[in-house]
């Protein structure tokens, strides 16, 4: 008996430091991955402004319209070689002289004239020394031909217009670059709707998984009162069908959530398979707004206002060399003045959208911030009312299932708040970008 002991408390000791050894290597294991795990969190977590910065850097819309600048800058430096290239064939023929020095001999000149023969006669002596000198005789030459070879008429008016193409291509540069900060400033608000997206979510995971866990006690609590005969199958089943309609709402929110930072790893250029962990950040409370100022300045910074603004003076440029080039009166002076036309009605259209759509971002501001205080009003009343449902649960006036369905409109009131929270500060971070022109 006393063998059978030693041998059993032997093998207790075996199976203790075994047991030791296993548990050791799941603890270090667990610390190991949990660091990892952690780390990786840590890499992964990316803060708002962050994924501003990746947006700028990365997106596909910056980048194309960054591409668009330098191929309108390549577009000038052409031009403008060829505007040199003509300049300096124009100088080279203006260089060109229709004219002969024609050099003859004196003494040539003077023996072909008789001249010695005739001052003989006349009495003078003929010891003129002419050897050597020479007259020189300048000769214009008059050739049609040649003088249409030199003309540099037409090479004045291809300069005229490549100096008007090369001013319209200097103010595409302009618009280049309005386009390219036109499409920061959308991908940073699109960034911004898309993060504020992900946190809203987020803020109603959390507040739905703690309602369920206080749910799904409530049902627990409902379930012994079931088995004691207090409350009925129904009563029962009911708060079943509330805790499965609450699971398939968290599971949709996850699958909306997966989804929505998918599109965000896109939008900002990160691979959408990387799992991002956002950081949540305090939205902007409500406050005062300058319509006049806001207004003011949309109208002058507006990108689709000032482009058309550059049109304007391109058409101008076109029909001021129409005039040079062919008259006033000409058919293309007529259509320069038609398009000069168009393009002001163009800025006239653009400045009346401009205002528009400037009146639709400050009446959404308006809206949210109502829908912010009338949510904040409604989480206040719900919480009146759970907490009331609560005292009479506890004195058994209500059942638990009326009990639960205040605490599902007290979870309603408050990721309805959440919302209206984060909307708000997206609607006023639209009228914010206009300052920051």
């Amino acid at each position: 008996m006393k063998e059978f002991n030693k041998d059993w408390v032997g093998s207790l000791l075996i199976t203790r430091n075994i047991s030791w050894l296993l548990l050791t290597v799941i603890i270090a294991a667990f610390c190991f991955s949990q660091s990892v795990s952690g780390s990786q969190e840590e890499q992964e977590r990316i803060a708002l402004g962050a994924a501003q910065v990746e947006a700028r850097e990365n997106n596909r819309q910056i980048i194309m319209a960054s591409r668009t600048i330098n191929m309108a800058k390549l577009s000038v430096d052409l031009l403008e070689e060829e505007l040199e290239d003509l300049e300096e064939e124009r100088d080279e023929l203006e260089e060109i002289e229709l004219r002969v020095d024609l050099e003859v001999p004196l003494d040539e000149l003077y023996e072909g004239l008789g001249l010695d023969e005739f001052l003989a006669e006349l009495g003078f002596e003929n010891d003129i020394d002419l050897e050597g000198e020479v007259i020189t005789i300048p000769i214009d030459i008059e050739s049609e031909e040649l003088e249409e070879f030199i003309d540099t008429g037409e090479l004045d008016d291809a300069i005229k217009e490549l100096e008007v193409e090369k001013g319209k291509a200097e103010r595409s540069v302009k618009m280049a670059r309005l386009g390219y900060h036109e499409a920061v400033e959308e991908v940073e608000l699109g960034v911004l709707e898309m993060f504020t997206g992900i946190i809203i979510l987020d803020e109603q995971l959390s507040i739905q998984e703690e309602t369920l866990k206080r749910m799904e006690e409530m049902f627990r609590l409902e379930l012994e009162k079931y088995y004691a005969g207090d409350v009925s199958k129904l009563e029962v089943e009911e708060m079943r069908s509330q805790l499965r309609e609450l699971r398939a709402a968290i599971e949709k929110i996850k699958n909306s959530r997966e989804q929505a930072q998918e599109g965000l790893a896109g939008f900002i250029g990160r691979s959408p398979e990387i799992t991002m962990q956002t950081v949540s950040y305090e939205p902007q409370q409500p406050e005062s707004v300058n319509f006049s100022k806001l207004l003011s300045k949309e109208l002058d910074s507006n990108y689709a206002v000032r482009r058309a603004e550059l049109e304007i003076k391109n058409a101008r440029d076109d029909r001021d060399l129409a005039r040079e080039l062919h008259g006033a009166g000409s058919p293309q002076y007529k259509i320069a003045e038609e398009e000069l036309t168009m393009a002001r009605l163009e800025l006239e259209e653009q400045r009346m959208n401009a205002r528009s759509e400037f009146l639709s971002r400050y009446h959404d501001t308006l809206e949210a911030e109502k829908e912010l205080a009338n949510r904040e009003d409604d989480l206040e009343l719900a919480e009146k009312v759970y907490e009331t449902s609560r005292v009479s649960y506890n004195q058994g006036l209500i059942t638990n299932l009326e009990f639960a369905m205040a605490r599902i409109e007290l979870m309603e009131a408050e990721i309805e708040v959440e919302q209206a929270r984060f909307e708000y500060h997206t609607a006023l971070a639209r009228l914010d970008a206009i300052l920051d022109r």
